[in-house]
């Protein structure tokens, strides 16, 4: 059944209907009465037209001190829209010749040092004179260097990145000239030792000009370029060497040295400005063509500090174990340098100058492609564990293979084993070596962010020093036990020093968290 259809019309609907609209009237005065009642007992705020109020604020007048501020933060803004980078007053062009100058420059170092070690023998026969006294011209040649690095570092901050490396240059030649006509091997030891302290320049000079005009994320790219020449050397200067030694005789090195001393100096003088950024603003503001220079506030005028600041970073326990793996490493690799052409001159092997010097080619070669692979594994360490210490990791294990590589290197020339063993053995041996190289200075310049070049020049000091020594007592020591423990004795403290910085940095990365403290510094 369907209910029953009630009608509009009906008197019970018009009933309903009165009902509910009188029902509506009451809640409507009710709810009128309330409001008042309400509005009686707060107070009355009185509020403008909105046409009122717009045209208050439009004509409100403006004071002076307003418009001066809005007239510095215009004056400002086109200051910050004018400002450029100190590094963009160089074009790619005018960076990449510098670079190349630069690189081709630091060629000289390793080359003065390697370019005669084919000679030993000879100069040992023509001055008549000992062993020992022939490598001493070696040997202060890198003491030299590893002490005067400290110096030039210091010096080309403070009176600029050109003076330095012009300087270098001028006095190395000259010294040369005197290495050439050496008398006797007295002379020529000293002559080695000042060639060291001028030629101890070229490196510092040159990082810092690569650094004063390329951006931080375009630096390591640059470094790494201006590297490959101081690889390449080791390689090339007793390949030249031993030639031009069996052809010419064994001052015919020295002429080459001054051949390439002329070269890099009037490439300097020609191509290369001064960079220092404080010299290039002072002496050099028309080159910005009026432009505000960002970096212009942060500068300051450079002082003269104490060339043994460096040396106080041994005192800090976040470089002290690492910093000391290279410099073993490095100088087990150059103890080997020195006595292979020794060894090579005496029977059973009896070579000349010539084929002793491309018997250097292994040991270059891996120091080589040790450190464009060893380069990259300390990228990939430093992305995959922590950014500092964990750079590390993989080179710790690497650099393993250089105490063995001595060991086998020593062994078989104090037995007298085919010679393809000891240079197979020289190439790990640089490989090894070199291992350690890329993830130690990229560690260091993370640790001291501010004074990443003192830091490095500790590395290059105690590298240089520690070499120095060792090619000083190597002829000693062997000469009274033989090259087999010679390289035992070096291959344990390679032993020594790797097994301490493995535990290091195993406990730095388990145990420490990596952070920036307030000076800037990362700590571990």
């Amino acid at each position: 059944m369907t209910p029953p259809e009630i009608e509009l019309d009906s008197p019970i609907v018009a009933q309903q209907t009165m009902s509910a609209q009188a029902s509506v009237g009451a809640d409507i005065k009710t709810s009128e009465i309330e409001t008042q009642d309400r509005e009686k007992s707060s107070p009355i705020i009185p509020q403008s037209p909105p046409s009122l109020e717009t045209e208050s604020i439009i004509h409100t007048p403006i004071s002076d001190s307003q418009t001066t501020d809005t007239s510095a933060s215009n004056n400002n803004a086109n200051e910050v829209e004018n400002a450029i980078s100190i590094y963009d007053l160089y074009s790619t062009k005018k960076r990449s010749l510098i670079l190349f100058v630069n690189a081709a420059t630091s060629l000289i170092l390793p080359f003065c040092d390697t370019v005669y070690l084919p000679a030993l023998p000879s100069i040992q026969s023509d001055f008549n004179t000992s062993e020992s006294l022939v490598s001493a011209s070696v040997s202060v040649y890198l003491l030299a260097i590893g002490v005067f690095s400290l110096f030039w570092g210091n010096f080309c901050d403070r009176y600029g990145r050109r003076i330095s490396l012009l300087l270098s240059l001028i006095t190395f030649i000259g010294l040369t000239f005197v290495c050439l006509f050496s008398p006797n091997i007295i002379v020529l030891v000293i002559f080695r030792a000042l060639q060291g302290v001028v030629i101890a320049g070229i490196l510092p000079t040159g990082q810092s000009s690569i650094g004063d005009i390329y951006p931080l994320h375009q630096r390591g790219m640059a470094l790494g370029l201006y590297t490959i020449p101081l690889l390449v050397g080791p390689i090339l200067g007793p390949l030249v060497g031993g030639g031009l030694s069996q052809s010419l005789g064994w001052r015919s090195t020295f002429v080459a040295l001054l051949i390439l001393g002329g070269i890099f100096l009037v490439s300097t003088f020609f191509l290369i400005p001064e960079t220092h950024p404080y010299f290039v603003l002072t002496r050099k503001k028309t080159i910005a063509e009026g432009r505000n220079i960002i970096e212009a506030k942060d500068l300051r005028k450079p002082k003269m500090l104490p060339f043994y600041d460096p040396i106080l970073f041994l005192g800090d326990t976040k470089l002290l174990s690492h910093v000391l793996v290279l410099p073993i490493l490095f100088m087990t690799m150059f103890i080997s340098m020195v006595q292979l052409p020794i060894v090579l001159a005496q029977p059973p092997y009896n070579l000349n100058e010539a084929l002793t010097g491309v018997c250097f080619i292994p040991t270059g070669f891996g120091m080589l492609v040790g450190c464009v692979i060893t380069g990259r594994l300390s990228d990939h360490a430093a992305l995959k564990f922590k950014p500092t210490v964990g750079r590390l990791f993989y080179s710790c294990f690497i650099a393993w293979i250089t105490p063995i590589a001595a060991l086998i290197f020593g062994w078989s020339f104090q037995y007298k084993t085919n010679l393809a063993i000891p240079l197979v053995f020289s190439f790990v041996l640089g490989f090894g070596c070199s291992s350690f190289f890329p993830a130690l200075m990229a560690y260091v310049s993370g640790v001291k962010q501010e004074k990443a070049a003192a830091a490095s020049a500790l590395v290059n000091f105690l590298m240089f020093i520690l070499a120095g020594v060792g090619v000083w007592v190597s002829p000693s020591i062997v000469a009274a036990i033989g090259i087999g423990p010679l390289f035992t004795i070096a291959a344990g403290l390679c032993v020594l020093v790797l097994a301490v910085e493995c535990a290091v940095v195993y406990s730095k990365m388990t145990n420490t968290p990596s952070m920036i403290d307030e000076s800037g510094e990362t700590q571990l």
